[in-house]
């Protein structure tokens, strides 16, 4: 694994159990693309910054960008189009294109009446004509226009391929969870090219997010994990080690095959140091784990072990927890707890382990 990643499993959510996605402030959506064949999966997020009446304020975060917009309420119900493009080039307010989402309209055509009619703006093109984008450099960029487009708009019909909505697996709030998808597949072309476009969307007319797209057979990315605000983190957590002695952590995110934390992991970690400090006599080893992309060499383990030892040094620099009380090692990619031949499965594999000693 050389991606960023590792965050805590903790939401009050029965096995088994998916609760509607609600769209608040700092719900955050995280989409999945593979690297090469040595770099693993580069992770990018898009987060809702803000939620009124009239829009929805939106932040892309990839590759150490950052970048604003909104999404008018009035789009979000009626647009026709989709865009996975994101430049600074932009303006912040769109209309008439949807991020992160397709429009409830698009949604409810699907639903009904089994096709749509509908543009996408890729952040690749089939390479026909000269289409083909960067994909990291897109995806590090940010944000769609509502005048001068960015990327090339393909138009056509997508229709539903199952009768019924299909189940599709990711993390929500670190829980391993199955939500139902819309499943559409069509042909769409710009001027001198084409593609064939599948696309996986949340069965929800309220907030239907666009869970995976991409051309059929290509390397299209997917959503891999939703997390928003959960009053009961940090009681689940403490419930875990009291009982099990162990705690999966997937909300503690470093920059892509770096140990540095990011600020998203600010919530994970005070969580951790408040339930050390409910129980002083507690004390973790933290474990850091990798996916298999780049094999189970020095390279992951010490990548593992350099991510646990920054999320101890964390922990007492910033919170206060002894350094006595907390033991760091990697383990790499060597205790798999999901397969490592898909997007979820290497997501699930990429993790911070908290174990009592």
């Amino acid at each position: 694994m050389r991606a960023a990643v590792a965050c805590v499993a903790v939401m009050g959510m029965s096995a088994g159990e998916t609760p509607r996605i609600p769209l608040v402030k700092d719900l955050t959506i995280w989409r999945a693309q593979r690297g090469g064949p040595t770099q693993g999966d580069y992770e990018g997020s898009i987060r809702v910054d803000a939620v009124d009446d009239q829009s929805v304020t939106l932040v892309s975060s990839a590759l150490h960008v950052d970048i604003d917009t909104r999404m008018a309420r009035t789009t979000m119900r009626d647009a026709r189009t989709y865009r996975e493009v994101w430049t600074t080039a932009d303006p912040e307010v769109i209309t008439g294109a949807t991020s992160m989402m397709v429009s409830s309209a698009l949604l409810n055509e699907l639903a009904t009446k089994g096709s749509t009619k509908m543009t996408i703006i890729p952040n690749t093109g089939s390479g026909k004509s000269g289409s083909m984008l960067d994909q990291m450099g897109v995806i590090a960029k940010a944000v769609f226009s509502d005048s001068t487009s960015t990327g090339t708009p393909y138009t056509g019909t997508l229709r539903r391929i199952e009768p019924a909505a299909v189940p599709f697996t990711l993390l929500i709030n670190g829980h391993p969870s199955s939500v139902a998808a819309i499943h559409a597949r069509g042909m769409v072309v710009a001027e001198g090219d084409s593609m064939n476009i599948e696309l996986y969307v949340l069965d929800d007319p309220s907030l239907p997010i666009v869970l995976q797209s991409g051309a059929v057979g290509g390397e299209g990315g997917r959503v891999i994990k939703i997390t928003y605000p959960d009053s009961t983190a940090r009681f689940e957590l403490e419930q875990q080690l009291a009982s099990k002695r162990q705690a999966e952590v997937y909300d503690i995110y470093f920059d892509y095959n770096e140990a540095t934390i990011t600020p998203q992991s600010n919530v994970a970690l005070r969580d951790i140091a408040d339930v050390l400090r409910r129980h002083p006599d507690w004390r973790l080893d933290i474990v850091g784990h990798t996916d298999s992309i780049g094999g189970s060499g020095a390279g992951n383990m010490a990548l593992s072990a350099r991510r646990a030892a920054a999320v101890s040094n964390a922990l007492t620099t910033r919170y206060g927890v002894a350094a006595g009380r907390l033991a760091t090692r990697g383990a790499g990619g060597g205790q798999p707890i999901a397969t490592n031949s898909t997007l979820e499965g290497r997501a699930k594999n990429r993790r911070v382990e908290l174990r009592r000693l």
